[in-house]
């Protein structure tokens, strides 16, 4: 009787080990394949954002690269249309010589061009003549104002273009190159220079 109650306990004890074993592994199985599942799925949104990322990246590329083309394009065409200061002049020339030819003739395509800072429009810098050049450089010493970059520029081109053969075109050079320079520190022995060429 005794030994009829150890197997049967011992059976019972071995079937419920069994189901245990069976229900553990059973569970086992199940979370391993939902944990596979995750994993997958995890590498498939990993892997579809990777790609996701460099399509988003070669898009911005190809943006920017249109972009620049387009940029380049119109700048080309830009470049095609622009107006230089010279065709501005020619055609302001042009439109003067329809409507005022005598005095548009006086002032010249170089008038138009680059106009005379001093204010006299009819004196282009190739009709700069001794006695206009000493006017100017005396109007710009007897007033520091009035010596501006644009006149000194002005005056230095048109005594380089020397075109009216200028007599003492050294002498206004030295005095341009200095003030050109920034040097004003002999204004006075340059007044009373300027003012000694008058009488010869």
């Amino acid at each position: 009787m005794m030994l009829k109650k150890v197997i049967l306990i011992a059976g019972t004890v071995l079937v419920i080990g069994g189901v245990s074993y069976f229900i553990h592994n059973a569970y086992e199985e199940k979370h391993q394949t939902q944990d596979k599942e995750v994993t997958q799925k995890v590498t498939v949104v990993t892997h579809t954002d990777s790609n996701s990322e460099k399509g988003i990246e070669k898009e911005a590329i190809d943006n920017e690269n249109k972009k620049r083309m387009k940029e380049y394009f119109e700048k080309l065409k830009r470049d095609a249309e622009k107006v230089t200061p010279e065709d501005i002049a020619f055609k302001k020339w042009e439109e003067g010589m329809k409507t005022d030819p005598e005095r548009t003739s006086r002032i010249g395509i170089d008038g138009f061009q680059y106009p005379n800072p001093f204010g006299e429009k009819t004196v282009n810098r190739g009709l700069v003549t001794d006695e206009i050049a000493q006017k100017y450089l005396e109007k710009m010493i007897s007033n520091k104002k009035e010596m501006t970059k644009a006149r000194i520029d002005w005056m230095s081109s048109a005594i380089h273009l020397n075109k009216q053969m200028l007599k003492h075109k050294e002498v206004y050079k030295e005095i341009l190159n200095r003030w050109k320079n920034g040097d004003f520190s002999k204004l006075a022995s340059e007044n009373k220079q300027i003012k000694g060429l008058v009488n010869e």
